[in-house]
């Protein structure tokens, strides 16, 4: 009999959990799941997933209830996940270090919330252990509920980017969720041979939908450590990847480039790869595909990235260029981007006053300024919130930063607006060098990349520029890092031409 997964349901929504009970049933001791020198078979995975069910049932999970669960690895993770599927409940992934912020809407509003160990001031009844549901117990042979499938039921909770205000929180519901996978599917093509490794957790959901898909088509999924990623594509012969922009500035060498197993898929989420990292893929591995995704999470996969650097609508996206009265431009007129597509949701939870803002008519808003070349193409040219004023000159901060991370000195880069002792606005620029090289030799670096327009730039260099789970900036928590300081820790340099 062929390995190809079951036929979805008439309505076309199907559960992870019945791709999952195919692949047990003909394929029970290939591996599904891989973390830290462990493995669960498809066979082990559905026994697992099962007794955590019956744990849940006990403790009365319910369709329509919300669990927040802490990512303590792959093991024990996926299988709270796909329990929690299948019983018609909403889960959240938290990471127990992460930014207060992140974490206070979900954890606020979960029924449950699943945790590694328990903390001074946890809530009894809320807190539950994760070993406690997904250890080892005895058999169950007590019949499982049988939810029905509800297309608009939730199916995951997640917690938007916070580069522009508070981090906002998106409720994404089984029919969203099956059109998204349904993209990743068509534009990477998973299958019972594929070996997608990753180092993320899932707060980062471009990787737990990566992830299902994989699981979906029979294909084995591996957790690695951020320092070991790129040997271990090698090491574990990786078919597929998710990454984030951070992740390049680990390729160093071309060496390790070439090491790199052939045909590799990489899907590269929350920003373009730098042109010259793009340009060393080309040169060195041509058969490396490096899917260049623009993508939300209010929407999904939206575009891919051609090698001229615009974008390409992937199937069932519609990209807009409007001006500040909704009204669509011609080409080659820049504007505001919006979009709209399947498998997108319809607002915010918890926050109307940011649905009214981003959510217009059937249109997203994702905040972006671009171009369309023409009617097939747009180009992302930067984001309303990081459009720079400085003595009436506009600019984007996302175009130079790109600049600034092409040269191979520097390995990361922000630049800020903020007012100097006259009230004036001047740039900040915040770098993460490679090397031990000269202060003044890397302010002149920096000068020689930036326009002269922009004038006086005040540099700082730091170890690690905080970013998202999604790879984008938080601007606002580098602002406040900066406001503690009680002077820049490094000079001002003029910008030249």
């Amino acid at each position: 009999m062929p390995d190809t997964p079951p036929s979805a349901p008439e309505d076309g929504i199907g559960r992870t959990g019945d791709y999952l009970s195919f692949h047990a049933a003909f394929r029970p001791q290939a591996t599904a799941l891989a973390d830290a020198g462990e493995t669960l078979t498809f066979d082990a995975l559905q026994d697992r997933v099962r007794k955590t069910i019956g744990a849940l049932t006990n403790l009365g999970v319910r369709p329509g209830d919300f669990a927040c669960v802490e990512w303590t690895g792959l093991l024990d993770h996926m299988p709270l996940l796909l329990a929690l599927e299948n019983l018609g409940a909403a889960s959240a992934t938290f990471l127990h270090d992460a930014q207060p912020q992140d974490n206070a809407q979900i954890l606020q509003n979960a029924a449950l919330i699943f945790v590694d160990r328990f903390a001074q001031g946890d809530l009894p009844g809320r807190r539950v252990r994760i070993d406690a549901v997904t250890g080892d117990g005895p058999d169950d042979t007590a019949p499982l509920p049988d939810t029905p499938i509800d297309p608009t039921s939730v199916f995951r909770m997640v917690t938007s980017s916070g580069t522009t205000g508070a981090p906002k929180v998106i409720a994404i519901t089984l029919s969203q969720t099956e059109r998204r996978l349904e993209v990743i599917q068509w534009m990477v093509g998973y299958s019972s041979h594929s070996r997608f490794v990753h180092s993320m957790p899932y707060t980062f959901q471009g990787a737990h939908f990566q992830a299902m898909t994989c699981l979906r088509a029979g294909g084995v999924n591996i957790h690695v450590t951020v320092t070991d990623f790129w040997r271990a594509l090698s090491a574990l012969k990786a078919t597929h990847t998710a990454v984030l922009p951070f992740h390049f500035t680990q390729l160093q060498s071309d060496d390790m480039l070439r090491t790199l197993p052939e045909g590799l898929t990489i899907t590269s989420y929350g920003g373009p790869v730098p042109d010259p990292m793009r340009a060393r893929f080309q040169q060195i591995r041509p058969d490396v595909r490096l899917f260049e995704t623009y993508a939300t999470n209010e929407l999904g996969t939206i575009a891919v990235r051609l090698t001229d650097g615009s974008y390409r609508s992937c199937p069932g996206s519609e990209v807009q260029i409007v001006d500040d009265t909704h009204r669509p431009l011609p080409p080659g007129t820049q504007g505001t981007v919006r979009i709209r597509k399947t498998g997108m949701v319809a607002g915010y939870v918890y926050d109307p006053r940011a649905s009214a803002e981003k959510f217009r008519d059937g249109w997203f808003y994702p905040g972006d300024i671009g171009v369309q070349p023409d009617e097939t193409r747009f180009r992302v040219l930067g984001r309303e919130d990081t459009l720079m004023n400085v003595g009436g000159v506009k600019f984007s901060a996302e175009e130079h930063e790109r600049a600034l991370t092409a040269l191979p000195e520097i390995s990361d880069a922000c630049l800020l607006t903020r007012p100097n002792a006259r009230g004036e606005n001047e740039i900040w620029v915040v770098l993460v060098k490679k090397d031990d090289l000269p202060l003044d030799a890397l302010g002149k670096l920096v000068a020689e990349a930036l326009p002269s327009l922009i004038g006086n730039i005040v540099l700082i260099t730091t170890k690690q520029i905080p970013r998202t789970t999604s790879g984008k900036i938080r601007r606002q928590a580098l602002h406040e890092a900066l406001d503690r300081m009680k002077a820049p820790l490094q000079g001002g340099f003029g910008s030249s031409a």
